[in-house]
């Protein structure tokens, strides 16, 4: 099926391609020591690169290739109302006709699970009456962030006047696909 991009590119996704395994180490140092010895002042500090492992998404995927589920809406009850039947609302015939309606999970095929590098330094000094005092520095910054594009909708315009923020339409069907910003891993 063809979708659009986060550009407006016109682009193919298929439920059947996998984003291909890379390898995603995690790559970290951590210390800890004193400063003269007699363990009044000691520091401490680490930096690493770390990676999330949802698979969940990828899993999704498979679920939702828009061939196993389908959906109905009602907008009364007296349409379908409840039934602890589970043999009540199945088909007489099965046809093995798409659903009317149904939900695309798509991931991109240059995927890369999200990773973000962490670095913490830390001072920690007793003080008078036992009380200890810490200076602590953290910086984190994403090398791969994930983000989500809904590749039926339109691209979006912008409103004319005070508010020129993207806007963007409804979408002609349901899909979403995740992409990560940086290839990294």
């Amino acid at each position: 099926m063809t979708f659009m991009d986060e550009n407006g590119d016109m682009v193919q996704y298929s439920t059947a391609k996998l984003p291909d395994p890379r390898s995603c180490g995690r790559r970290a140092w951590a210390s800890t020591g004193t400063v003269f010895g007699n363990r009044n002042t000691q520091f401490r500090g680490g930096t690493g690169i770390f990676t999330a492992s949802r698979y969940v998404w990828i899993s999704n995927q498979i679920g939702n290739t828009g061939v196993l589920t389908g959906f109905e809406q009602f907008d009364t009850t007296t349409a379908r109302p409840f039934s602890p039947d589970t043999e009540r609302y199945k088909p007489a015939t099965v046809t093995g006709a798409p659903a009317s309606s149904f939900e695309l999970a798509l991931t991109d095929p240059n995927f890369k699970f999200p990773q973000v590098w962490r670095t913490s330094l830390g001072i920690d000094q007793r003080l008078p009456g036992g009380w200890v005092g810490t200076l602590e520095y953290i910086y984190s910054q994403d090398v791969n962030g994930t983000y989500y594009i809904m590749p039926t909708c339109r691209r979006p315009t912008r409103y004319v006047g005070a508010d020129p923020r993207p806007r963007g339409w409804a979408p002609t069907a349901t899909a979403s696909t995740r992409r990560s910003r940086t290839p990294s891993c």
